[in-house]
């Protein structure tokens, strides 16, 4: 199985939703809501198209309560 991690800067409290890929595994995404338990659930929902993969496969594995979060991808 390929896996590999991201690593994902969150700007919350944006206006609009938005991904910016910096290369080597980082994005930035800017994201309307403000409390980390919603952050977590929705990033996957929007690097999924992004990074071609569906959201079931991203799993957080540190950053929970932080601005700076690492996924594992699937």
């Amino acid at each position: 199985m390929n896996k590999r991690e991201i690593i994902v800067m969150v700007k919350s409290g944006s206006l609009k939703r938005s991904v910016e890929s910096f290369g080597d595994n980082r994005f930035l995404v800017r994201i309307e809501l403000t409390e980390h338990n919603q952050i977590n659930l929705e990033i996957p929902k929007i690097l999924a198209p992004e990074l071609g993969m569906p959201p079931k496969s991203f799993e957080l594995i540190s950053g929970f309560d932080k601005d700076i979060k690492i996924f594992r991808i699937y």
